[in-house]
Protein backbone atom coordinates (compact mmCIF):
# COMPACT_ATOMS: atom_id res chain seq x y z
CA UNK A 1 0.00 0.00 0.00
CA UNK A 2 1.91 3.55 -1.30
CA UNK A 3 0.61 6.67 1.26
CA UNK A 4 1.08 10.31 -0.52
CA UNK A 5 3.01 12.41 1.90
CA UNK A 6 3.05 15.95 0.13
CA UNK A 7 5.59 15.19 -2.83
CA UNK A 8 6.89 11.78 -1.38
CA UNK A 9 5.14 8.34 -1.62
CA UNK A 10 5.77 6.10 1.47
CA UNK A 11 4.88 2.52 1.78
CA UNK A 12 3.39 -0.06 3.91
CA UNK A 13 3.85 -3.33 3.47
CA UNK A 14 4.73 -6.85 4.74
CA UNK A 15 8.30 -5.75 5.01
CA UNK A 16 7.54 -2.25 6.91
CA UNK A 17 5.16 -3.85 9.45
CA UNK A 18 7.24 -6.44 11.06
CA UNK A 19 10.31 -3.84 11.13
CA UNK A 20 7.30 -2.41 13.05
CA UNK A 21 5.92 -4.61 14.69
CA UNK A 22 8.69 -7.91 14.91
CA UNK A 23 5.66 -10.02 14.78
CA UNK A 24 6.62 -12.91 12.42
CA UNK A 25 5.50 -12.83 8.69
CA UNK A 26 4.74 -16.56 7.34
CA UNK A 27 2.05 -18.67 6.10
CA UNK A 28 -0.53 -20.11 8.56
CA UNK A 29 -0.23 -23.27 9.44
CA UNK A 30 -1.15 -26.21 7.32
CA UNK A 31 -4.85 -27.52 8.59
CA UNK A 32 -5.90 -23.84 9.90
CA UNK A 33 -8.94 -22.68 8.31
CA UNK A 34 -10.51 -20.61 11.56
CA UNK A 35 -11.48 -23.66 13.99
CA UNK A 36 -14.40 -23.06 15.56
CA UNK A 37 -15.08 -26.47 17.20
CA UNK A 38 -15.43 -26.36 20.63
CA UNK A 39 -13.78 -29.63 22.44
CA UNK A 40 -15.65 -31.21 25.22
CA UNK A 41 -13.08 -30.78 27.71
CA UNK A 42 -12.23 -27.13 26.81
CA UNK A 43 -11.52 -24.26 28.83
CA UNK A 44 -14.82 -22.69 26.85
CA UNK A 45 -17.14 -25.51 28.33
CA UNK A 46 -15.76 -25.62 31.74
CA UNK A 47 -16.03 -22.25 32.29
CA UNK A 48 -18.02 -20.12 30.32
CA UNK A 49 -20.52 -22.92 29.07
CA UNK A 50 -19.67 -23.20 25.91
CA UNK A 51 -20.76 -19.43 25.76
CA UNK A 52 -18.03 -17.04 23.89
CA UNK A 53 -17.38 -14.42 26.46
CA UNK A 54 -17.00 -10.69 26.12
CA UNK A 55 -13.37 -9.75 27.27
CA UNK A 56 -15.00 -7.89 29.89
CA UNK A 57 -16.34 -11.02 31.46
CA UNK A 58 -13.10 -12.85 30.60
CA UNK A 59 -10.95 -10.23 32.48
CA UNK A 60 -13.77 -10.56 35.27
CA UNK A 61 -13.29 -14.05 35.17
CA UNK A 62 -9.31 -13.95 35.20
CA UNK A 63 -9.15 -11.58 38.12
CA UNK A 64 -11.52 -14.27 40.34
CA UNK A 65 -9.61 -17.55 39.53
CA UNK A 66 -7.79 -19.10 42.15
CA UNK A 67 -4.40 -20.86 42.16
CA UNK A 68 -5.57 -24.13 41.22
CA UNK A 69 -7.00 -22.87 38.04
CA UNK A 70 -3.33 -21.79 36.72
CA UNK A 71 -3.81 -23.59 33.58
CA UNK A 72 -7.23 -21.91 32.79
CA UNK A 73 -5.56 -18.81 33.93
CA UNK A 74 -3.10 -19.09 31.71
CA UNK A 75 -5.12 -19.57 28.48
CA UNK A 76 -7.52 -17.03 29.72
CA UNK A 77 -4.76 -14.29 30.05
CA UNK A 78 -3.34 -15.40 26.07
CA UNK A 79 -7.09 -15.15 25.07
CA UNK A 80 -7.41 -11.53 26.86
CA UNK A 81 -3.66 -10.44 25.40
CA UNK A 82 -4.28 -11.39 22.05
CA UNK A 83 -7.93 -9.66 22.13
CA UNK A 84 -6.34 -6.21 23.64
CA UNK A 85 -3.30 -5.98 21.30
CA UNK A 86 -4.66 -7.11 18.19
CA UNK A 87 -8.66 -7.01 18.91
CA UNK A 88 -10.63 -4.76 17.12
CA UNK A 89 -13.66 -4.40 19.61
CA UNK A 90 -13.93 -2.33 22.62
CA UNK A 91 -14.63 -5.69 24.82
CA UNK A 92 -18.14 -4.79 26.46
CA UNK A 93 -20.32 -6.40 23.77
CA UNK A 94 -18.35 -8.27 21.03
CA UNK A 95 -18.02 -11.94 22.09
CA UNK A 96 -14.57 -12.76 21.52
CA UNK A 97 -13.18 -15.53 18.68
CA UNK A 98 -14.16 -18.59 18.94
CA UNK A 99 -11.38 -20.08 17.25
CA UNK A 100 -9.17 -18.43 19.83
CA UNK A 101 -10.55 -20.53 22.32
CA UNK A 102 -9.97 -23.66 20.40
CA UNK A 103 -6.54 -22.49 19.74
CA UNK A 104 -5.32 -21.77 22.88
CA UNK A 105 -5.98 -25.04 24.28
CA UNK A 106 -2.97 -26.13 22.46
CA UNK A 107 -0.03 -24.04 23.84
CA UNK A 108 2.77 -25.32 21.49
CA UNK A 109 0.21 -24.49 18.40
CA UNK A 110 -0.60 -21.06 20.51
CA UNK A 111 2.72 -20.53 20.47
CA UNK A 112 3.82 -21.09 16.62
CA UNK A 113 0.98 -19.39 15.25
CA UNK A 114 1.80 -16.51 12.69
CA UNK A 115 0.72 -13.42 14.47
CA UNK A 116 2.62 -10.98 12.31
CA UNK A 117 0.59 -12.41 9.23
CA UNK A 118 -2.82 -12.93 11.20
CA UNK A 119 -2.43 -8.99 12.49
CA UNK A 120 -1.29 -7.55 9.07
CA UNK A 121 -4.55 -8.71 7.13
CA UNK A 122 -6.44 -7.12 9.66
CA UNK A 123 -3.91 -3.52 10.10
CA UNK A 124 -4.56 -3.66 5.97
CA UNK A 125 -8.45 -3.67 5.97
CA UNK A 126 -8.58 -1.55 8.73
CA UNK A 127 -6.36 1.35 6.89
CA UNK A 128 -7.84 1.02 3.61
CA UNK A 129 -11.60 0.91 5.46
CA UNK A 130 -10.49 4.31 7.43
CA UNK A 131 -9.05 5.89 4.16
CA UNK A 132 -12.03 5.21 2.16
CA UNK A 133 -14.24 6.80 4.63
CA UNK A 134 -12.05 9.71 4.76
CA UNK A 135 -12.14 9.99 0.95
CA UNK A 136 -15.81 10.04 1.39
CA UNK A 137 -15.79 12.74 3.44
CA UNK A 138 -13.97 15.16 1.42
CA UNK A 139 -15.98 14.32 -1.65
CA UNK A 140 -18.80 14.99 0.27
CA UNK A 141 -20.29 11.77 0.12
Amino acid sequence: MWFGLGKSKARFDQEEFCLCSRLKMVQQPEGFANNNEVQEDSMLRRIFKGKRPTAEILYATLKKMSSEESEDALKMLNIYMVNQFFGTDDGRTTTMSGWLFSLVENEDEFQKFPWGSYIFSFTLYFLKDILKKRLHKLRGE
